[in-house]
């Protein structure tokens, strides 16, 4: 490379370096994840970062177990869990985090709180504590909580997790203890040789190691011996718009993070099984501990399975149990209080629905929280909730994984028939009510 094309790249990696170090845009050119000046960029930004001095802060609990929560259906799946916990002896305190208050309404809040799980909303942790993530979604959640949950030595599980055990035990395997973290290995990769190809090492600048990937299912963390590998695995998850270009989601971002750091991690010697719909893990003595149910969501919210696997009559015993104290229906009409169904007696008929700068249609409002003309599938029903005084007009719809959410709130101008709100996935877009008949 002669010195002049040199030199361009580098002021092309330099104006990346600095757009890359704030909030993202839809301004990037097409294609831009594939730029070579893009990728230095992130990994110049990952060594000045691994330059810093990280000091972990005091924790409240010594050890605890953090599950991803947001959302009906991981909500119920995760409540199937804790219940299987406690089934098995388990007595760990445990966080459900979620991610804003569309994510969980307040059946589901006073549910965690007759059975002693703490509820962490993100955005509003974020908001009490100064910090600005760059992206904060889903997948990002897991090690934003992991990262900030009130326990040194955090047991990361997803929902859709079934325990085979009491887990508590693996806080004292003698490796970890040593090392600081147990990662899980994955199923090996079906269409290719590599579990990770060179390019997602490359673009951390690293050269390429044969090594099982991680299943992130499940993951144990001491973050006073970790803190900067935790740290690092965020920040990539905060420029998850270009890592999870070459990487599925969080999972691999902790394999390389704890690589680039230079960091040792114990992972268990027994492949990763397969008994569908779940994926096997085992501890470092051999024997069976976690089920990921990746396949079956639904089973578990529904309360119907999966029968095949290990404990699975518990996870009916959960949804009885749920059912006594929330529908499993997020923002349900039937949960409406009195107030709030005469406010929305009003509200039936036909709106203008404005996505602003996207598209427009009709959006029919129905009795009973039914939506007819404009249905969709993050249009599913509606209800209204009345926040900080103001009445809201909610629509209830499809986010990741069919779990329902709150797409929109929208706020009640003090007409009555202009409504004003945002989505809150996906396009993320202002939105606009408008009663027309």
């Amino acid at each position: 490379m002669d010195n002049t094309v040199f030199l361009d790249l580098m002021h092309r990696t330099n104006h990346w370096i600095n757009l890359l170090s704030n909030k993202p845009n839809n301004k990037y050119p097409k294609h831009w994840t594939g730029l070579k000046e893009v990728q230095l960029a992130h990994i110049y930004m990952m060594d000045r970062f691994l330059e810093e001095k990280y000091e972990p802060p005091k924790y409240k609990y010594e050890r605890g177990i953090v599950i991803g929560a947001g959302g009906a259906k991981y909500f119920g799946c995760a409540f199937a869990c804790f219940y299987i916990l406690r089934k098995l002896g388990c007595k760990l305190p445990v966080e459900f985090w979620y991610l804003d208050e569309y994510e969980m309404d307040n059946k589901m809040k006073n549910m965690c709180d007759n059975f002693g799980i703490v509820h962490i909303n993100a955005y509003k942790y974020c908001k009490d504590n100064n910090l600005d993530p760059r992206i904060l979604n889903g997948w990002e959640l897991k090690p934003f909580s992991t990262l900030y949950s009130n326990f040194k030595e955090t047991l990361y599980l997803d929902a859709d997790n079934i325990p085979v055990k009491d887990p508590t035990y693996l806080f004292d395997d003698p490796e970890y203890i040593d090392l600081g973290s147990i990662f899980w290995p994955d199923l090996p990769p079906g269409r290719r040789k590599e579990w990770l190809p060179d390019i997602c090492w490359h673009n951390v600048g690293l050269e390429y190691r044969d090594e099982p990937d991680f299943e992130t299912g499940q993951y144990l963390i001491n973050k006073e011996k970790c803190y900067k590998e935790l740290k690092l695995t965020l920040w990539m998850n905060e420029h998850s718009d270009w890592f999870y270009k070459f990487v599925y989601g969080d999972k691999s971002t902790f394999h390389l993070a704890w690589r680039k750091c230079g960091s040792n991690y114990c992972i268990p010697q027994k492949p990763a099984g397969w008994k569908r719909p779940c994926i096997l893990q085992y501890d470092t003595k051999g024997d069976l501990v976690f089920q990921h149910a990746c396949q079956g969501k639904e089973l578990m919210f529904s309360g119907d399975g999966p029968t095949n696997q290990y404990n699975h009559a518990f996870i009916k015993e959960a949804f009885l149990d749920r059912n006594k104290y929330w529908s499993g229906i997020i923002y349900s009409w039937q949960e409406m209080s009195n107030e709030e169904k005469e406010k929305a007696k009003p509200y039936l008929g036909k709106y203008k629905y404005t996505r602003i700068g996207l598209d427009s249609r009709t959006l029919e409002l129905l009795d009973n929280g039914e939506i007819g003309e404009g249905k969709a599938g993050c249009e599913r029903r509606w209800s209204v909730r009345i926040i900080d005084g103001i009445s809201c007009i909610i629509s209830i719809g499809s986010a990741h994984k069919d779990s329902e959410i709150a797409i929109f709130f929208a706020k009640d101008d003090g007409s009555g028939t202009k409504f004003n709100g945002q989505w809150t996935s996906f396009e993320k877009c202002p939105i606009m009510l408008e009663r027309i008949s």
